[in-house]
C-alpha cells in the first residue's frame, strides 16, 4: 500500500425510482405507457458543515476534516495513518438504502502519493445469515493531486440487510 492518505469531497447518493406514466396523445385515441425515472437525493455531503458526521475509518486510520484541498466548498474528509488498502472512509447506509432499489453513487476523490493509484468505492453487504459480500460501486486509476469523479448506478441486492460503503486504495 503506497497511499497513506485519501481525501473525499462532494459525496451524493441518489435513489432512482422507475415508475410507469400513462398518457394520451391528442392525435391518437389510445393511451400509452412509458417508464419514467424519478431521482431523489438521499445523501449529500460536502463536509462544509465542519462535521465528519457518521463517516468513520473502516479498519484503521485517522479520519478528520481538512481545509488544505477540496473539490467544492471549504472542507474535505481526509483519512491518514492507514496500514492496509481497505482502510478508508466508510459510512453505514442501513437507514439510507433499501434492498432491491437502484441508486446512483457519485463522489470526488483525491490522493497525495507520487504514483497513479486505483481507488475503489465499495459496498460491504451482509445478508440475514451474516454472510458478507462486496460490490464495487465505482473504480478508477487516479493521478496524484487530481480530483476525480467516481460514479455509477447500482441495484442493492434483495437479500442485503446491512450495507456499509467505503473507499479503498
Amino acid at each position: 500500500m503506497r497511499i497513506k492518505s485519501l481525501i473525499l469531497s462532494a459525496m451524493t447518493i441518489v435513489a432512482m425510482s422507475l415508475y410507469p406514466a400513462i398518457y394520451s396523445s391528442a392525435e391518437e385515441s389510445e393511451e400509452e405507457t412509458e417508464l419514467v425515472v424519478e431521482d431523489t437525493i438521499i445523501l449529500y455531503e460536502d463536509f462544509d458543515n465542519y462535521d465528519v458526521g457518521k463517516w468513520v475509518a473502516f479498519g484503521g486510520g485517522k479520519i478528520f476534516l481538512d481545509n488544505t484541498v477540496s473539490h467544492s466548498g471549504d472542507q474535505s474528509l481526509k483519512i491518514t495513518d492507514r496500514s492496509n488498502s481497505y482502510e478508508g472512509p466508510s459510512l453505514s447506509c442501513d437507514n439510507l438504502l433499501s434492498p432491491g432499489e437502484a441508486y446512483m453513487f457519485n463522489g470526488w476523490v483525491y490522493h497525495e502519493s507520487d504514483n497513479v493509484e486505483k481507488i475503489s468505492w465499495t459496498a460491504k453487504l451482509r445478508d440475514e445469515f451474516g454472510a458478507s459480500s462486496f460490490v464495487q460501486l465505482a473504480s478508477a486509476d487516479i493521478e496524484p493531486g487530481t480530483w476525480t469523479n467516481l460514479a455509477n448506478s447500482v441495484q442493492i441486492p434483495e437479500e442485503a440487510v446491512e450495507c456499509m460503503i467505503y473507499f479503498e486504495c
